[in-house]
């Protein structure tokens, strides 16, 4: 791609069922909006599951809209605040982002960005 163009990112955000979760939906989206601007990202959407598991056989409806996404080649990147908020799956998680490089999408995970000193 050329470096001139600028990338189209989607964040996706989840909170889980849990009474224990702590993170909101639109506090992550915050953070992903952040990012983006600091990055040079186009934000073409911030989609959000509040109150969806990850667990279980089924990717949350957010996720398989972003792989349709990618699909189409509507985006180039996407964003999610914790690795843990797109699936807490580790099969299904996986393939999911194979999946998105397949289709030459950047998945970022902000927790691991900062884990690795970006």
């Amino acid at each position: 791609m050329d470096s001139t163009i600028k990338k189209r990112a989607v964040g996706y955000c989840r909170r889980a069922m849990s009474k224990g979760a702590t993170t909101s939906v639109d506090r992550q989206a915050e953070r992903l909006e952040e990012y983006a601007a600091k990055h040079g990202l186009i934000l073409v959407d911030v989609i959000k599951d509040n109150n969806v598991s990850a667990y279980g056989d089924k990717l949350p409806p957010g996720v398989e809209r972003i792989i349709s996404m990618a699909d189409e080649k509507l985006i180039d990147v996407v964003i999610v605040d914790q690795v843990a908020r797109w699936s807490r799956n580790a099969r299904l998680g996986s393939s999911s982002i194979q999946k998105l490089e397949e289709a030459g999408v950047e998945f970022i995970a902000l927790d691991l960005e900062a884990a690795n000193g970006r």
